[in-house]
């Protein structure tokens, strides 16, 4: 499909059940489907202080996905033939799920 959606993200009516005692030309998985690219930037920061010679209190801030780019799953693969044997399944095809949004975290740590 030259115009991928979030709907539609192959061309579903592509996909046919085969007759009954004859097997089909598509893999169990659907390898060839390519799913949405991933674009993910983790950043974090250290600060180290000396408190006295032994003692050194670490902080630190970091996140992951710190541009909180939605980064989306794969299409829903859940075909379900109709009397015709094609597909009517509303979801087959789809993209209905994203991947975790920007996660922050604070920590101290004692170095001693």
């Amino acid at each position: 499909m030259d115009n991928p959606r979030q709907t539609r993200w192959f061309n579903t009516d592509a996909f046919v059940n085969p007759q009954e005692f004859f097997l089909g030309n598509v893999g169990r998985t659907l390898p060839d489907v390519r799913t949405p690219g991933t674009v993910n930037f983790d950043f974090s920061l250290m600060k180290n202080t000396k408190i006295r010679e032994r003692f050194t209190l670490q902080f630190r801030a970091g996140a992951f996905n710190v541009l909180n780019k939605v980064n989306w799953t794969s299409p829903a693969r859940s075909f379900t033939p109709g009397p015709d044997g094609k597909n009517i399944s509303a979801t087959f095809g789809g993209i209905f799920g994203a991947r975790d949004a920007r996660v922050a975290q604070l920590g101290l740590k004692l170095l001693f």
